[in-house]
């Protein structure tokens, strides 16, 4: 009886120990901001190839030049808190007059703070909505 329980428990171990191991590197990798010692080793398969041919410079590149220009013209207000663990964690606030709206910029994964975003914080901006860029943990100016 003891012998047909080892192996499936073990097999059940295995598994737990490995889905551990795995969710460890990923939170390391992603909130951490941990990316391994030896850069020269680590493997390029968490790259994501499609993130290259959806971005915006695909076809639009005067556009979107022109939207990250304006964007660095503007004289925006540095905005800094602190987080729970202690952070400075940085934005960049983009007040127009009478505003009707606040609209908050996200940058994606990998992204910066006028990359992907310029484009719509100039439309943003002329529709009457002040804008506020975020910068995540480990990009532009937040510590992480």
């Amino acid at each position: 009886m003891k012998k047909k329980l080892i192996k499936p428990f073990a097999i059940l171990l295995a598994v737990f120990l490995g889905s551990l191991e795995v969710g460890w590197r990923f939170f390391n990798m992603v909130v951490c901001c941990k990316r391994g010692e030896h850069k020269k080793e680590r493997k390029k398969w968490f790259e994501l190839s499609h993130i290259r041919e959806n971005h915006p410079r695909n076809g639009y590149a005067r556009e979107y030049n022109e939207s990250k220009a304006w964007c660095l013209e503007q004289k925006m207000q540095n905005c800094y808190i602190k987080s729970i663990d202690g952070l400075k964690l940085h934005a960049l606030y983009l007040p127009t007059e009478y505003a009707k709206r606040i609209v908050i910029l996200s940058h994606g994964y990998r992204g910066s703070r006028f990359g992907t975003l310029s484009f719509m914080a100039k439309y943003l901006h002329e529709h009457q909505c002040d804008v506020l860029f975020i910068e995540h943990r480990c990009c532009g100016d937040s510590e992480g």
